[in-house]
């Protein structure tokens, strides 16, 4: 199965994650058949949602939302039911949840 059809479904940050807790605190991403994305941050009560488009190319995946002038490139990657995100030298990653 390609990454790009193993990305589909929801994702949480690893609770157990100290660089996910420090870097991204709690959130939840979902990605759907169609190239959309939602990102949602939850802190305590209050959620913010961001609707986003995605492709993947390789090992990059590429989001654009309105507030950003061009995409944005990350690279991932998929290990049994984790989804790792680098930024830089920090690894960010989410358990599949859906």
């Amino acid at each position: 199965m390609r990454d790009a059809d193993r990305l589909l479904g929801a994702w949480e940050t690893d609770i157990g994650d100290p660089v996910a807790k420090k870097e991204v605190g709690r959130a939840r991403m979902e990605f759907y058949p169609d190239g959309t994305s939602v990102y949602i941050t939850i802190d305590g009560d209050k959620r913010q949602v961001i609707r986003l488009t995605y492709s993947v190319v390789g090992d990059k995946l590429l989001t654009d939302q309105p507030a950003y002038l061009n995409p944005q490139e990350t690279r991932f990657e998929i290990s049994g039911q984790f989804l790792h995100l680098f930024y830089g030298t920090a690894c960010v990653s989410f358990k599949k949840v859906r």
